[in-house]
């Protein structure tokens, strides 16, 4: 989660793969938000990302986040400092808090995401991989 303040998006790495971003919609839409898909799926984001590991044994699983579209500095803001921040600090030793972090954004984000796992929590349903996800079969072969 980017320390950059409050988003108007989630944004969803691997979108288009499970029922979670339905959820995700829902709640987001409670917070004034919208959510969109990775801007640069071609980074291999979501194959490279903790959460991989459930989705490849098709455990749907969810990677959101604000991102794109800071509430008070816009798009082009967030674009060059999510570049400049995976440029410089990303993985490396200089990922470690600095005084001028904003994290109303990331408490903003940790209170959409309880609330996606409390309605997971309260359904009687697993979460479906959509059509065309590549993990869908995996989940169905296990169900049988």
């Amino acid at each position: 989660m980017l320390p950059y303040g409050r988003m108007k998006d989630v944004m969803i790495t691997g979108y288009g793969q499970s029922d979670l971003e339905d959820i995700v919609r829902i709640e987001a839409e409670k917070q004034d938000r919208h959510i969109l898909p990775d801007p640069n799926p071609q980074s291999g984001m979501y194959y490279r990302s903790d959460h991989f590991s459930f989705a490849r044994v098709g455990v749907p699983a969810l990677f959101a986040r604000g991102n794109n579209d800071s509430r008070e500095k816009g798009i082009e803001y967030m674009s060059a400092k999510e570049k400049e921040w995976l440029s410089n600090n990303y993985h490396k030793p200089f990922d470690e808090y600095e005084e001028w972090w904003n994290l109303d954004g990331v408490a903003e984000d940790a209170r959409l995401l309880f609330r996606v796992g409390w309605e997971l929590a309260n359904q009687d349903e697993f979460p479906k991989w959509k059509d065309g996800s590549e993990f869908k079969a995996r989940r169905e072969k296990d169900l049988k």
